[in-house]
């Protein structure tokens, strides 16, 4: 397999107790996989576990789907339908549809098939969308960098934003619909129509690159900026969070939740977990020393997959052996034999 298992200390440091003790780096065993085990490039741009169980990641060499064992390459040189190799980002729809977005279209894999799409405004093709998600009805929605679309009849059109603003308010406390952005204005769909329930244009100068409902059915909005640093919304009110290995760019690439609820938030140059009043700092150090994440997935098992800009992929596996020393409360570290 080439598969490198690498016994190591992993350090987390951050000052929160409560992360510490639900993260335990010392207590997982590290994997690296990169170009010499398969990968088709060093650079994974995000990652998806779907609903059969498979890794699925997003490479400047195509689409990569991971057994555990063998990565199988879907590019344009063997897979019809594929625009580009270069894909960036990964979105599961209910139907078990896998959407592409790549520096050259707007990809749907399903049931063996690729197909791509091409986003129109004013005249010219939109390459990408920024934001896709669905609402609890399964219709996909996607957010280009002006416009919104909707799935509908194997195509995507486009819907205005409406205004009426006894429905924005009802969208805004919905959580049935999907969640979109683009400039600095956070959008959500209500039944058939779209509404803007976030205005950001007095509070950040750079656009919004996305944004999650956190915890689930709050009706608190966590945003992610392309220079601000993270918007928290919440009852109308504004906050603005940063993390020092973010400076002095401030940008936010993307949001991540753990099977423990925890919000992962990845940028330039590091990364955090959200504690309930701010952000603290996880610094993963091993010999590569600091490692950029493009995102992090908890799959299935428990296992932690880091998507890494430029060092292929890494995983986390809980370890079936574990240290006890003396901080523990072992007398004396000296082990001739055990019983049992």
């Amino acid at each position: 397999m080439g598969t490198k298992f690498i016994f190591i200390y992993i350090l987390l440091l951050i000052s929160s107790s409560v992360i510490a003790q639900s993260f335990n780096f010392d207590e997982y065993v590290l994997s690296n996989w990169n170009i010499q085990e398969g990968l088709p490039q060093s650079s994974v741009n995000d990652i998806i576990q779907t609903q059969d169980g498979y890794i699925w990641l997003a490479t400047f060499g195509g689409l990569v789907r991971f057994d555990g064992l063998n990565f199988t390459t879907f590019d344009r040189f063997n897979s019809e339908g594929m625009r580009s190799d270069r894909v960036l980002h990964l979105y599961e729809s209910q139907d078990s549809s896998i959407w592409l977005s790549t520096e050259d279209g707007f990809i749907r894999y399903y049931e063996g098939v690729f197909t791509p799409y091409v986003l129109r405004q004013d005249e010219s093709q939109v390459f990408s969308p920024l934001v896709v998600d669905e609402d609890s009805e399964g219709q996909v929605w996607v957010s280009t960098n002006s416009n919104i679309y909707k799935f509908e009849n194997d195509e995507f059109k486009e819907v205005k934003v409406s205004l009426n603003e006894v429905h924005t308010e009802l969208a805004l406390q919905d959580t049935t619909g999907a969640l979109l952005a683009f400039e600095r204005q956070v959008y959500r769909t209500y039944g058939d129509s779209v509404y803007k329930i976030i205005d950001l244009e007095s509070e950040i100068t750079n656009n919004v690159v996305g944004v999650i409902e956190y915890p689930k059915n709050s009706a608190q909005y966590f945003i992610a900026t392309n220079g601000d640093g993270v918007i928290r919304y919440y009852e109308n009110e504004f906050s603005k969070y940063s993390l020092p290995e973010f400076s002095p760019f401030n940008e936010i690439w993307n949001f991540s939740i753990d099977k423990k609820n925890q919000l992962w938030i990845l940028g330039y140059g590091g990364q955090g977990i959200w504690t309930g009043s701010g952000i603290e700092s996880v610094n993963v150090l091993n010999e590569i020393e600091q490692l950029e994440f493009n995102n992090i997935l908890e799959d299935n098992e428990g296992n932690f997959w880091f998507a890494s800009a430029g060092n292929g992929l890494y995983k986390l596996r809980p370890a079936r052996i574990k240290n006890i020393d003396r901080d523990q409360g072992l007398a004396n570290v000296q082990m001739l034999s055990l019983l049992a």
